[in-house]
């Protein structure tokens, strides 16, 4: 039987230009071997973004964003990762250790202790908050008024966490997708807003 994969592809290069190309391609497994077919390509001449209109081929399921470097004004930060779903847009801060942290969230310094080390680390909320802000207001600045939410996550499965009452939530990576599946946001969302987000996110480079 063959295995069919779906991938969508996004960048090219022509002569005369920037062009972004969406390439629809099948991966097919015949005998041990792995033969590329492209299905179809359709290309969009490159030109300035306008982000107050919303594209119509924008998903708003779920989509995730990796290492975005957002600027407004005189700030720019690098958020780990942007979950943009149809409840929200969550900007994530992860953080990988082990051991125990323990901490407030008005403390400028967390502790971080392992059997044989107790270290400090700088407080995650307060960086998670400025990372939220910034891309908050980037996008209000596009006419975009949705609410971001932040949240540190620690990726590391042997990890105890004693942080009391935070306003942002600090969570495990195994509470992720239940938060996520549970949030309500402060602020009505539709998908012409989302599709927007998403929109803005795809044209980072």
């Amino acid at each position: 039987m063959s295995v069919t994969v779906m991938l969508c592809v996004i960048s090219a290069l022509c002569i005369t230009g920037v062009l972004a190309a969406f390439i629809t391609v099948r991966l097919l497994r015949r005998k041990g071997s792995v033969l590329l077919e492209v299905a179809s390509i359709s290309e969009v001449p490159h030109k300035p973004i306008d982000y107050s209109k919303k594209p119509d081929n924008i998903s708003i399921t779920y989509e995730s964003f990796f290492n975005i470097s957002v600027k407004n004004g005189d700030l720019t930060v690098i958020i780990d990762e942007v979950i943009v779903r149809d409840n929200g847009v969550f900007v994530i801060v992860k953080k990988n250790r082990s051991g125990r942290i323990v901490g407030n969230e008005r403390e400028r310094k967390w502790f971080h202790m392992k059997r044989d080390s107790h270290k400090e680390m700088l407080n995650p909320i307060k960086e998670a908050k400025l990372k939220t802000f910034v891309l908050s207001k980037k996008l209000q600045s596009l006419g975009i008024n949705v609410w971001v939410q932040g949240v540190v996550l620690f990726v590391n499965p042997y990890i105890e966490i004693v942080v009391g009452n935070p306003s942002v939530p600090v969570l495990k990576l195994a509470q992720l997708d239940q938060y996520l599946l549970q949030f309500v946001s402060n602020r009505r969302f539709n998908s012409d807003q989302i599709s927007k987000v998403i929109y803005y996110l795809r044209g980072i480079k």
